[in-house]
């Protein structure tokens, strides 16, 4: 086609219902018309469809009337159709550009540009555009950030509902989860839910924000029905709140807080059990024995780390992402989808970081030798033990010894006693793993026992051979009396142990010992669940067949060698295997990285 049509507009509501419109008679007004004045929904967008000369298909568009610049491409095609053509040509995508040293118009606006800037792919100045409502003028990503932005005009005047909640969404979505998941993964949901709840509140402005997102900010408070401190509404959110929320994610670690608030509340209670000794003492109604120990003067609290990992803030944006996905399939939102411009938006950087992946050789494990150290380690860790003569630590020794069985977390904290076979060649029985959750979340059990390995059916079994040194670890466990009835490692309660409750008191003194020194971040912040993959890159050094390994990790061989393996050495370096008993032998020996 070689003239340009007259478009072809379609109004869409903002629940996506088409509404009778057309352009007036008159064609649009001059500036930045009032969308209200030409009866255009609150929220509306508009589908336009043109034909251009030298495309073969019709060009289409969306424009939001809660975007500033949303009538200029509107403006520009009924003017190229009315002037056949003469003085327009069509850019790349089809859109109209004066011929004679004007600029081209997009509906794009560069986060913090000024409405009437237009970017273009000629350099003469632009002529700047006079807003139609008084103040200043700005966008934040493709929303209007003015007091006078149609979404909060209509709010004030009670002619537009605020609409749902993060809160609120943030429960739809938990619910809709907990449907299709066990368990032991609904407190990780609730948990991640609830920091979004917490973080998605209404504040005032930060000393940074530019004087357009906080004057919004202002207005957005005086609203009727938004408080700060409660949870904002979707239908409110600018881009720079998104932006906000992922920093104060970065910088507060919920875990740690979580653990220096119980930390306080034991230390309280260690005190008032003390002070009413003493009271009970001098009044002479004390029955005998020992005094409760005088705590200490002061409680120890766990520093914050200056950011959380990268996945934990990656997590929290997903779920954000996953609240405004819902919004935006209700039709909640009014104007885009703000996550739009925040994660995906190419003219601009990611809004929140991700973990990288290493690469096979930048991976680091430690050796045998020094896992066997970390259990020493961990023996000398916690207070006395007035009972058995030794540190608390002690009962936890032999459980980082069998984690080099290679077996999950969850798997060695669901091996009961009879589990352990003993004999010529010892072996741990496999048919079930064990997590901790929240009680109210499973029947008023904090312990959710899962029948059968992971990934493979209720029933099933795998047996894993263990040297004769970790059997012999196992047989001084029972020995002094750490198993009980029903699982092999027990916490300091008897019951399951829960690796989260040891994690300050003896996991971290004991890294710290062996690896506090260490130039490798990955072994001064070692965690539990690694020691599997130490176990798995001995095994493959040791000789064993690659398919022999899988069968023990529960993998295939490409996911045993790309996620859970370190760094292997050459074949000219490995060990040829022979026994379980030689491979250890060799194997504790060594206390360099692999």
């Amino acid at each position: 086609m070689s003239v340009w049509s007259r478009p072809y507009v379609t109004v869409l509501a903002a629940d996506g219902s088409p509404v009778p419109w057309s352009v007036p008679a008159g064609g649009l007004p001059a500036g930045e018309p009032d969308p209200m004045a030409l009866g255009l929904p609150v929220g509306a967008k508009l589908v336009l469809r043109w034909r251009a000369p030298g495309f073969t298909n019709p060009r289409h568009a969306t424009l939001w009337v809660a975007h500033p610049g949303w009538a200029d491409l509107l403006r520009d095609v009924l003017a190229a159709h009315a002037d056949a053509g003469v003085g327009w040509r069509p850019d790349e995508r089809g859109r109209p550009v004066r011929a004679t040293g004007g600029r081209a118009r997009t509906t794009t606006i560069a986060p913090g540009s000024a409405a009437g800037e237009r970017p273009g792919e000629h350099s003469t100045p632009p002529p700047v555009a006079t807003p139609a409502l008084p103040g200043a003028v700005h966008v934040e990503g493709r929303v209007w950030a003015s007091p006078h932005n149609p979404i909060l005009v209509q709010v004030a005047a009670g002619a537009l509902d605020l609409g749902p909640t993060v809160a609120e969404l943030a429960e739809d979505l938990k619910a809709a989860r907990y449907a299709r998941s066990e368990a032991k993964n609904r407190g990780n949901i609730s948990s991640v839910l609830s920091i979004l709840k917490h973080v998605m509140t209404y504040r005032e402005p930060l000393p940074d924000d530019p004087e357009e997102i906080a004057a919004w900010k202002l207005a957005r408070l005086d609203l009727p029905g938004v408080e700060l401190g409660a949870s904002m509404h979707v239908r409110l959110l600018l881009v720079r709140d998104l932006d906000d929320a992922i920093a104060f994610r970065r910088h507060v670690d919920f875990r740690v807080e979580r653990f220096n608030e119980q930390a306080v509340v034991r230390h309280q209670a260690q005190w008032e059990r003390h002070l009413r000794a003493l009271d009970a003492k001098a009044r002479g109604t004390w029955r005998g024995g020992r005094l409760p120990q005088r705590p200490p003067e002061h409680v120890e609290l766990r520093e914050h780390p200056e950011q959380v990992k990268a996945r934990t803030e990656q997590l929290f944006a997903q779920q954000l992402g996953a609240v405004l996905a819902i919004a935006h399939s209700r039709g909640a939102l009014v104007g885009p989808n703000p996550w739009d411009g925040f994660a995906h938006d190419p003219s601009r950087t990611k809004g929140y970081r991700v973990p990288r992946l290493l690469l096979i050789n930048e991976r680091v494990v430690p050796a045998i030798g020094l896992v066997a150290e970390l259990a020493e380690a961990i023996a000398a860790t916690g207070p006395a033990d007035p009972v058995r003569g030794c540190r608390t630590g002690a009962r936890f020794r032999a459980l980082v010894v069998a984690s080099t069985s290679a077996l999950r977390p969850s798997e060695l904290f669901g091996l009961g006693p009879g589990d352990y076979l003993r004999g010529e060649e010892p072996r741990l029985r496999v048919y079930r793993s064990l997590t901790h959750v929240p009680a109210a979340l499973n029947d008023g059990s904090g312990t959710f026992v899962s029948e059968g390995p992971k990934g493979r059916q209720a029933g099933g079994v795998r047996e894993v051979p263990i040297p004769r040194a970790v059997a012999d670890a196992l047989d001084e466990h029972i020995a002094a009396g750490y198993a009980s009835k029903h699982t092999l490692f027990t916490g300091h309660d008897g019951g399951p142990v829960n690796f989260g409750n040891i994690t300050a008191t003896h996991w971290r003194p004991a890294v710290s010992a062996v690896f506090g020194q260490s130039s490798v971040r990955q072994l001064r912040e070692l965690e539990f669940r690694w020691l599997r993959k130490a176990a798995l890159t001995w095994m493959l050094r040791a000789g064993l067949h690659p398919t022999k390994v899988a069968e023990i990790a529960g993998h295939s061989v490409n996911v045993l060698t790309t996620h859970y393996a370190g760094v292997v050495h050459s074949h000219s370096q490995r060990h040829l295997f022979t026994t379980w008993d030689d491979a250890w032998a060799w194997a504790v020996q060594e206390t360099e990285l692999v």
